[in-house]
């Protein structure tokens, strides 16, 4: 008898929680192009989309969201056509900015960058088609340099 009141206790508990739940995700509201629409969820991750004709698929185009499982951002960055572009930034569960990274066509192309927790950058490295190209730095949490690479095309050219 017990259990069974357990059961319809329970029951209930998740019938009325679970709009709520799906309205947290509904007040999330992305910023989506025309001709696309917002899907997703907050534990999934929250997209832009549009239909792919040539494919028969949707497809990611426009914003794009990220939560920890806290309901605190990890990531946020955009599409287009399905493919990244344009600055990612990533967080860690508390909220604080981690990581930046500069997407072309689905690509790593710009600057990647790590940071301590006090927000100063740790890592600065330059990409072209997601291959190192450009300066790499390491840097201790006053800003000094503390190492540099060069490279071209993946190539290491000097280090200092």
């Amino acid at each position: 008898m017990r259990y069974t009141k357990l059961i319809r206790t329970m029951t209930l508990g998740l019938a009325l929680a679970a709009p709520t739940a799906m309205a947290k995700d509904a007040a999330v509201k992305l910023n989506c192009p025309a001709g696309t629409k917002q899907s997703g969820s907050k534990a999934e991750g929250l997209s832009c989309t549009k239909f792919d004709a040539k494919h028969g698929t949707q497809i990611a185009h426009g914003d794009y969201v990220e939560y920890h499982p806290n309901g605190v951002k990890a990531t946020q960055g955009q599409f287009e056509n399905g493919l990244k572009v344009g600055v990612w930034t990533f967080f860690d569960a508390a909220g604080t900015k981690w990581g930046t990274t500069e997407f072309k066509d689905g690509a790593w192309d710009g600057k990647r960058i790590t940071y301590f927790p006090n927000g100063k950058p740790h890592l600065v490295e330059e990409y072209k088609n997601s291959r190192k190209h450009g300066l790499t730095q390491e840097l201790s949490q006053d800003g000094q340099v503390v190492s540099q690479v060069r490279y071209d095309n993946n190539r290491l050219v000097s280090a200092q």
